[in-house]
């Protein structure tokens, strides 16, 4: 069965485009694979490592909020408390009104802030505290009343960042490094950047074009708490196996029961929660997270009451992991139960790309066959240009938040295909030309 699951992985990385991955699969109580796979830089032919570093992307929720819960098991905090308590700079309000929003509520997603918050995070300098991520934004204007909804935001874990450093008078980094990553024997896994000079780090990657091209994505330190984490294999086996409670005693212990218990969490669907990083599956027993930046995924799956778990760090935006750490555990239990569900952004790369030569195939099949074509063609594409440069313009002086469009620009920049962004220009050029010839 592990020869199976070996070759499912090799497989499913060729198809959705993972340069390289680190997997770990601990089956009934056992290791059974502790594998990595591919490069970490395609280009200088380096292979991935137990000791690559990956970015965790949202799998880093639950390790900030381990250390809020360790913070109330030390009686420093309550989870009921309002967040004014400790950051009396913020403020919220829901149609008009003041609301007052609890910890309990940052940590199951049901604050009320809107999920395409995150679209506005910008990237701040490295002295920047974890605050100066949230001012932009206050106060909250609030998509629900607090307490009643469960909407993925992931500012929420951001703020409770911003909370453990206003209880602990220190940088968030040196808080979770002293007091729960080393008691954890997790030195491998970092916070910042400047902190993994000299470090195995893999180069991210992004599907682009049909294939997974090298990318540098912008690293939002203001986001640490809630997606920035850096991790490696090594920390990867340790962090999976706390989860599973098959290890001796250590500072965790009760916080991990009490961050897979749904009494602590909020309804998402059916029979799924959301509380304290991570997701919870009543039916099927499960306890999940998925974790995805611009170049980097990863997801935790894990089965406690099986003691049985998968967990994968890969350096691509490949939307397949949740996938694979399912049917790995399918191949080794012998069934065929998972359905692979597909990834919008590789869909929308293969769409974007077909019209993006489409595209020009045309217009060189425009210009090779109709010399009085390129005349037309370069009077068009004139008054399609304007037209472009005009209506965003009109767009950016019109909208009463140039800043805040500004990002979201940036953000679509960051995370969608090149090949997507070029398609939508072609396809604005293409009717402003259609509308050329009909005038």
């Amino acid at each position: 069965m592990i020869k199976k699951v070996d070759e499912f992985i090799k497989k499913q990385m060729s198809q959705s485009k993972i340069p390289g991955c680190f997997v770990i699969v601990i089956h009934e109580g056992k290791t059974v694979l502790k594998n990595s796979y591919g490069y970490a830089d395609v280009n200088n032919k380096i292979k991935v490592s137990n000791q690559t570093l990956f970015q965790l992307g949202s799998t880093s929720k639950a390790l900030t909020a381990s250390a809020i819960l360790w913070m109330e098991e030390q009686l420093l905090l309550n989870r009921s408390d309002k967040i004014n308590k400790y950051l009396p700079w913020f403020q919220a309000v829901y149609k008009g009104e003041k609301m007052d929003i609890t910890i309990e509520q940052l940590l199951c997603h049901t604050s009320g802030i809107p999920g395409n918050t995150i679209m506005d995070i910008v990237e701040t300098g490295e002295k920047s505290r974890l605050e100066e991520c949230i001012y932009p934004f206050l106060p909250f204007h609030l998509k629900t009343m607090p307490g009643k909804r469960f909407e993925y935001a992931t500012i929420n874990y951001d703020l409770l960042g911003c909370i453990i450093e206003s209880i602990n008078k220190c940088s968030f980094k040196s808080f979770l490094q002293e007091k729960v990553l080393k008691p954890l024997g997790m030195i491998n896994t970092y916070l910042l950047e400047e902190d993994i000079i000299g470090c195995e780090v893999s180069k991210g990657y992004k599907i682009e074009g049909l294939r997974a091209r090298e990318y540098k994505a912008p690293f939002y330190r203001s986001n640490v708490p809630a997606g920035y984490y850096m991790m490696n294999g090594i920390d990867l086996e340790k962090w999976l196996k706390y989860q599973l409670n098959i290890t001796s005693e250590h500072l965790l212990s009760k916080v991990i029961k009490v961050s897979h218990d749904t009494e602590q969490a909020a309804l998402v669907k059916d029979n799924t929660y959301y509380g304290n990083g991570w997701y919870i599956d009543k039916q099927n027993e499960a306890i999940y997270h998925y974790g995805r930046n611009p170049n980097f995924v990863s997801n935790i799956y894990i089965w406690p009451n099986k003691k049985t778990g998968v967990a994968i760090l890969a350096n691509s935006n490949s939307g397949y992991l949740d996938y694979m750490c399912r049917k790995i555990i399918d191949i080794l239990e012998e069934k065929n139960d998972v359905k692979k569900d597909p990834d919008i952004f590789v869909i929308a790369d293969y769409i974007a790309t077909f019209i993006d030569i489409g595209a020009v195939g045309c217009i060189l099949w425009k210009v090779l066959m109709n010399r009085q074509f390129i005349m037309i063609n370069l009077v068009s594409c004139l008054i399609g240009l304007l037209g472009i440069v005009s209506l965003f313009g009109v767009i950016y002086w019109m909208n009463n938040h140039l800043i805040k469009l500004k990002h979201k620009v940036s953000f679509m920049n960051v995370w969608v295909p090149k090949s997507l962004i070029y398609a939508v220009f072609f396809l604005i050029g293409g009717l402003i030309y259609a509308m050329v010839l009909l005038l």
